[in-house]
């Protein structure tokens, strides 16, 4: 027989719903709490509210902290659990804000690890140690790459970690 994880939500008050999640939600050590229902795949936990879908994170800041999430504020984790609806681990944050906050805690993916990365380390070296010799266009052609990949590198404005 198929047995719901959660009872049903529907016509409830987002009150009640936001309830519902927390209780069956995990409880872990570190004090989040996180979604162990419907995520999204970032691994946001969500829910619809009057037809729209809606961020449970997003719900709980809305609902336990403000009230209101100005245009162009972002509701980031303190705790880098994208499921977890901890309030306190909430803070409101702009776009560039946020990006420091994952720069400083060094969980921006590069190098190859990153999902447009068209290079590797060994092409990272070799375009650096070939760069007195062959044009940027030239080494652009040769890994077909933009040229501005290219000086990119070059410059060390991207590619940092390898030297």
């Amino acid at each position: 027989m198929y047995e719901r994880r959660f009872p049903a939500t529907h016509g409830f008050s987002i009150e009640e719903k936001l309830i519902t999640y927390w209780l069956h939600a995990k409880h872990l050590r570190n004090g989040c709490v996180v979604h162990s229902g419907a995520k999204s795949p970032m691994g946001y936990g969500f829910t619809k509210y009057k037809g729209k879908i809606y961020g449970l994170h997003r719900l709980v800041w809305v609902f336990f902290k403000s009230g209101v999430i100005r245009k162009g504020l972002y509701v980031c984790h303190s705790c880098d659990t994208r499921s977890c609806i901890n309030p306190d681990h909430l803070f409101l944050g702009t776009a560039t804000e946020n990006m420091m906050d994952c720069s400083k805690k060094n969980r921006l993916s590069k190098g190859i690890l990153h999902h447009n990365s068209k290079l590797n380390s060994k092409n990272v070296r070799w375009i650096r140690s070939t760069s007195f010799r062959l044009s940027q266009r030239k080494q652009a052609g040769i890994l077909n790459v933009d040229r501005s990949t290219i000086a990119a590198v070059i410059k060390n404005e991207t590619w940092t970690h390898i030297k």
